[in-house]
């Protein structure tokens, strides 16, 4: 990871969020992924025994949070499902953005695309739930698509969806002022990013993290009782948290027990009994990350909206999945409501929010994921 590009206030993006269903796009100005100038008011501070300064936008109060953004509206466009018709659609809208640009032409033109799955050092596409893209030349590919179409040095941008939003939301969202962020996104998939001083953490393979792809616990009741059936993953494995999490699996398994067929995610979590199966397994699947990453913050993003008295819940529920609080008490009150956390129990637990930026978080993250990494241009 090399030193972040400066970038002019006024200089744009074309951001992408590529997703399973549809492929979302934007204009993206430097002052909206200036982390000096973010877009929402910092979280209130929890307390720690030791709390480590963000690099920017740790010390902000609500006087100094800017909202003015030339950043343009957003546009969606249905996802192909051939790989061909991909390469070609991403082309055609980065083509469309950039002939909206008021300054051209122009020598060069940034691109930032944020993506399912992981792009191996050769550029190579694979583990997105789109298998049609897997084992192909991505970065290559549309290197060779965009400059064929647009008459200007293109410096491509490639990065993962879960990446994306976790550094969106901790540089300039629902995590400021947190040093270790955990950003979860809950859709057609679960994606997930980490991200610790303001900087995301990837393995140098880019294959990790991949919260979602982890076995998922099992969690009495709902896979007690004999051998619950196994959720094969379309990555070969069994019984990944995906499987039980995502927004596909939510709505899956609640059709199977009759609900409505038609019925999203989002609405099926406020019905009492999928919530409060939702609940308990996402608490054990959280404890694998609080366990092993420890962050301080954890912001939920996608499709799938969780109800914030859920986020209470879900927050008060880590308490028995959590190393060093597991052995105290954490039944609900008689209606359901947590009972208060102790101070200790306030220090230990990560704090839980919905993202701030919306749907525009994947989009704003790969803005600044063309930052931080060098900018090569396409035609390499």
């Amino acid at each position: 990871m090399t030193a972040a590009v400066a970038m002019d206030s006024t200089e744009r993006t074309i951001c992408l969020d590529l997703g399973g269903t549809k492929i979302a796009s934007r204009l993206v100005d430097g002052y909206s992924l200036d982390a000096s100038h973010p877009r929402v008011a910092p979280v209130a501070p929890v307390a720690r025994a030791a709390r480590l300064p963000m690099e920017a936008g740790a010390n902000k109060t609500t006087e100094d949070v800017g909202t003015t953004s030339t950043t343009s509206t957003t546009s969606t466009t249905p996802t192909p499902t051939t790989y061909d018709g991909l390469i070609a659609t991403l082309r055609d809208i980065c083509a469309r953005q950039y002939a909206s640009l008021p300054d051209t032409p122009r020598s060069s033109i940034a691109i930032a695309i944020a993506h399912p799955g992981t792009l191996d050092s050769r550029g190579i596409w694979s583990n997105a739930n789109m298998q049609y893209t897997w084992q192909r030349p991505f970065k290559k590919d549309l290197a060779n698509a965009l400059n064929s179409a647009l008459p200007c040095r293109v410096d491509l941008a490639l990065c993962n969806d879960g990446d994306a939003f976790a550094l969106a939301e901790a540089r300039l969202g629902a995590g400021i002022g947190h040093a270790a962020v955990f950003g979860i996104t809950l859709g057609t998939g679960a994606g997930c990013g980490f991200v610790y001083q303001g900087m995301p953490m990837i393995s140098p393979r880019g294959t990790a993290p991949e919260w979602g792809h982890l076995t998922m616990p099992r969690v009495i009741p709902f896979d007690d009782g004999g051998s619950p059936a196994p959720r094969p993953c379309y990555c070969g494995r069994i019984d990944c948290i995906e499987q039980y999490l995502s927004g596909t699996a939510i709505e899956k398994e609640a059709i199977d027990q009759g609900a409505n067929a038609t019925a999203q995610a989002s609405t099926l979590l406020t019905e009492p009994a999928i919530a409060h199966r939702f609940l308990c397994r996402m608490a054990a699947a959280l404890g694998i990350i609080v366990n092993g990453f420890g962050p301080e913050s954890i912001v939920f993003g996608g499709g799938v909206v969780i109800p914030p008295t859920l986020l209470t819940r879900l927050r008060h529920a880590l308490i028995d999945h959590c190393f060093g609080l597991a052995h105290q008490p954490s039944a609900l009150h008689e209606d359901g409501t947590p009972p208060p956390l102790t101070e200790e129990q306030e220090a230990k637990l990560p704090t839980l929010h919905c993202a701030a930026l919306g749907n525009d978080a994947v989009m704003l993250g790969a803005g600044l994921f063309a930052q931080l990494v060098q900018r090569t241009p396409s035609s390499e």
